[in-house]
């Protein structure tokens, strides 16, 4: 045996097994267990739990992977700036870290995609558009990849689907930018791609059973917003294994609430009460306060006022701040009105389309009419029956031209609930007629809800028709997701035609 093969077997054995160690990603149990104790908020639980795996397995890139998930979702909740801030720092050290590893397991391009994707919507919250754009174009290319090489990876079709359902729901006049960027998709190959992701993952055998949950809240969502079918959403809703964790609430009440179910919120919520190691979510009394608020319940105002106490984000500021002013205006308190909405100028910012069109409440000088004000909660509630009664005692107590246009859209919007389908048609086309000049948002709601109608009855030539026809529409309330909805119909009639 030579000397310089001695030499080389005394370093090779001598030296430290770390040396030779290279990062890699590896979901173990007590990676499990962490993610598991993340998603329900636990947060200071989780770190001990990664810190102790960090210490034990410090090539294992999971934890640090699990602490910016961690990170994204306290951003995400709590939308405070030292949080954010935070993850853009973190993001630079996980993704240099990810990177290095080479691509031959299907979690290298899943984990680095995520983070762009954790870090592009946080981004989006603090109004860093370009980046976010940027970060989101990485995440789809990496996605794109990931599923050409390893197409039986069940978590490539839980992002490609959220990622190809937006694409596809894309406004028109944004389109070339996605088309730039290289990106395509369609609402309902998203959909199904996050349906299939779901289906994988439901069995116990998975190898990612633990994600399940969130796959299934993303899947809920994305279809939610771009098909919308309450019947559907509620009975999918109901065959989950639901907890009293708060992210299940949060999800949970969030669809009753889209769907008109805020009765069931109510309860739900006044009886939810986490220990000090759980993660608040201070969006819970804005979200109580809009449902005592559906059933005429003043009060709901000690919800608005303790929502803007206690959240340190800027996120339905404005509006908790407008709905207390509504309590006030509904309570006779004009002056109390006067002082509220006032607020709405200094207070939050007008990210969300209910900040937005609290702002532009303030700017317009457009006092809501008390008697429709009570009419439009009924209806947000559920309450279309108690909405149809009022709505019977006719326009004898609209006087201005908006109101009388507003009338009409929420009479066509309740006689739709009521599936008195002949008669809404009746009155979305009322207010098409006479709102398609003005800038408020019913002419182009009612463009989008006249759509659903004739999609539901495969009229597609017409639903494309009025989806068009709202998307013609520009400068009112809501344009973001009026715009998103039509795109969103637009996209499927193609699809099913």
């Amino acid at each position: 045996m030579s000397l310089r093969f001695l030499i080389l077997y005394f370093l090779f054995f001598s030296m430290p097994l770390s040396v030779w160690s290279a990062p890699y990603l590896d979901y173990n149990e007590r990676c499990k267990n962490a993610y598991e104790l993340i998603f329900k908020l636990r947060f200071d639980q989780a770190l001990d739990s990664l810190d102790a795996e960090k210490r034990e397995h410090p090539d294992n890139l999971i934890p640090g992977y699990l602490y910016h998930y961690h990170l994204f979702i306290k951003t995400f909740i709590g939308e405070e700036q030292a949080t954010f801030n935070e993850l853009k720092h973190n993001h630079e050290i996980i993704t240099g870290q990810i990177k290095a590893i080479p691509a031959v397991s299907p979690l290298r391009n899943f984990c680095l995609a995520e983070c762009y994707l954790m870090t592009a919507l946080s981004k989006l919250k603090f109004k860093e558009y370009l980046t976010a754009a940027l970060q989101v174009k990485k995440a789809y290319g990496l996605l794109t990849e990931n599923q050409k090489k390893f197409p039986e990876f069940e978590l490539n079709l839980k992002s490609l689907g959220v990622l190809h359902a937006f694409i596809g729901a894309v406004p028109e006049n944004y389109q070339w930018l996605v088309k730039i960027a290289g990106m395509n998709g369609s609402v309902s190959n998203g959909i199904k791609e996050l349906e299939q992701s779901f289906m994988m993952t439901r069995e116990d055998s998975d190898a990612f059973h633990f994600m399940n949950k969130e796959i299934a809240f993303t899947y809920i969502f994305t279809r939610n917003q771009l098909k919308p079918d309450p019947e559907w959403v509620i009975k999918f809703l109901s065959g989950l294994k639901l907890e009293n964790e708060p992210l299940d609430l949060f999800f949970s009440t969030n669809i009753y609430y889209s769907t008109g179910r805020s009765a069931q919120i109510i309860p739900l919520l006044e009886n939810y009460h986490a220990d000090d190691a759980v993660y608040p979510i201070h969006y819970f009394q804005f979200l109580l306060g809009m449902s005592k608020l559906d059933k005429l319940d003043y009060s709901s105002f000690s919800n608005f006022n303790n929502y803007v106490k206690l959240h340190k984000g800027n996120s339905f500021i404005k509006a908790a701040y407008q709905k207390m002013a509504w309590i006030k205006l509904l309570q006779n308190d004009i002056d109390g009105y006067t002082a509220l909405i006032t607020e709405v100028k200094t207070v939050g910012n007008d990210f969300t389309d209910e900040d937005k069109q609290a702002l532009n409440e303030l700017v317009t000088h457009q006092k809501p009419n008390t008697f429709i004000l009570k009419i439009r909660l009924l209806f947000d509630g559920g309450y279309y029956q108690e909405a149809l009664k009022l709505l019977a005692k006719g326009s004898s107590e609209v006087k201005t031209a908006k109101d009388q246009l507003e009338y009409k859209y929420r009479l066509a919007r309740v006689l739709d609930k009521l599936d008195m389908t002949d008669r809404a048609k009746e009155f979305y086309l009322k207010t098409i007629e006479h709102g398609q000049d003005l800038k408020f948002y019913y002419a182009a709601a009612s463009c989008n809800f006249l759509a659903q109608i004739y999609e539901k009855e495969k009229n597609y030539a017409l639903a494309e028709t009025y989806y068009k026809k709202c998307l013609s529409l520009r400068d009112h309330e809501y344009q973001n997701s009026l715009d998103q909805k039509a795109k969103a119909g637009l996209s499927r009639i193609r699809d099913e035609r």
